[in-house]
């Protein structure tokens, strides 16, 4: 968690429509590498906004977001689908693939335009899915696999882009318990092995479960961030949701209960 921040946001401020209106409000942010942060806030607060900026896939109206030491403006679009992997809500697969055949979608900042995925890809495509725990079903169209087993598959498509920094958008939202223990246990193999990832969620308890870093946003600002063990408190979780809120000890981290 020490050294250069793998994100950077400076004075970043963006609107889908009138400047009048605007989604996010002159946000300042760090990533710390190598953990896990939670973008933490209720629905509409601009979380999944913040994400797709950071994949360049929107444009901000101020501000800029720095990869390293580099403008993420100054990155090509194949160097952003290198260094940047996302696993969104959900993702509609509308061809008849198998899970090893759309893993291997992941390769394709790695490929030539027309190019065929060689024995190489193949090879780190079976990996994030044995990393998953999909290989028994590697061969089976994701149209068949359950919530949780589809969620999977779309984390083994991004993980098979090897990027330096993973962002999940609500990552367990549709899932059940055990589906969610599974995501979370695998997010903490992924920082044991030097991954930087960010993900957004509405849910205080997921983020404390899993989460080394938090930021708390609200109707597009900024309301703190740093260490879960600093930042998520009662005070600042009360006014985050604005509802009451108190936060317990509960074994290595905290629970979080509502009134």
């Amino acid at each position: 968690m020490s050294g250069k921040p793998a994100l950077t946001i400076k004075n970043l401020s963006f609107s889908y429509a009138s400047p009048a209106r605007m989604v996010l409000h002159d946000i300042w942010l760090e990533i710390p590498s190598r953990a896990i942060t939670a973008l933490l806030g209720p629905n509409g607060s601009g979380k999944s906004t913040l994400i797709y900026l950071m994949l360049g896939l929107l444009a901000p109206q101020s501000g800029e977001i720095l990869l390293g030491d580099r403008l993420h403006s100054c990155h090509t679009r194949q160097e952003l689908s290198r260094l940047l992997g996302l696993v969104p809500q959900e993702e509609h697969v509308t061809f008849e693939l198998s899970v090893l055949e759309y893993v291997l979608l992941g390769r394709a900042p790695y490929l030539n335009l027309l190019e065929l995925p060689g024995e190489s890809d193949r090879r780190i495509a079976l990996q994030a899915v044995s990393t998953v725990g999909l290989t028994g079903l590697q061969d089976r169209p994701v149209s068949s696999l359950s919530g949780g087993e589809r969620q999977l598959a779309v984390l083994a498509r991004a993980l098979a882009q090897e990027p330096e920094i993973l962002l999940l958008d609500e990552p367990t939202s549709h899932l059940d318990l055990g589906n969610t223990r599974r995501i979370l246990h695998l997010l903490r193999l992924l920082r044991e092995g030097g991954k930087t990832i960010l993900l957004t969620t509405h849910d205080p308890n997921l983020a404390a479960a899993v989460a080394d870093n938090v930021i708390l946003l609200r109707e597009g600002r900024v309301l703190a961030a740093g260490p879960i063990c600093s930042c998520l408190t009662a005070e600042n979780l009360t006014v985050t949701y604005d509802v009451e809120v108190e936060v317990i000890p509960w074994r290595s981290h905290s629970l979080v209960i509502t009134y």
